[in-house]
């Protein structure tokens, strides 16, 4: 489901509220997909040197845990927690200018990745990396 999701994290709406915008004016524009679990059952296997390798499989996935099902590694923090949902790019990344105050809708030369940022809007042409004026901070 999409929603509009503010530069700190929170979701300011989502798609069907009446201040829902695709144009980034209520944030960035992300999907947001809850949790789901899943388990994988091989259909054909094959012999191998090592062992078995599955040739074909099915995978299902659920809602809600279910006995032989593992939560996708997607939903797995950083600290090994599970995460209740994540946020995905609606869109392919443009920039917005944070000395301009504006979303880079043109991918113009000139973006600063030290202090500008990816974004996900509606009307963008995508950030190309064919730009020779890019100023990347490694530091």
């Amino acid at each position: 489901m999409r929603c509009n999701v503010a530069d700190n994290g929170t979701i300011n709406a989502f798609y069907g509220d009446s201040d829902y915008r695709d144009d980034g004016s209520n944030g960035q524009v992300m999907i947001y997909q809850p949790k789901f679990y899943y388990q994988r059952i091989p259909i054909e296997l094959a012999d191998n040197v090592a062992g078995k390798k599955i040739r074909k499989e099915s995978i299902i996935i659920s809602a809600t845990p279910q006995a032989g099902f593992k939560v996708h590694p997607l939903f797995i923090g950083e600290n090994g927690g599970e995460l209740d949902y994540v946020l995905l790019p609606a869109y392919e990344g443009c920039v917005y200018d944070t000395s301009a105050n504006e979303y880079n809708i043109t991918d113009k030369s000139g973006v600063n990745f030290s202090e500008d940022k990816l974004a996900s809007i509606s009307g963008a042409k995508p950030i190309s990396g064919k730009n020779n004026a890019l100023t990347l901070n490694n530091a």
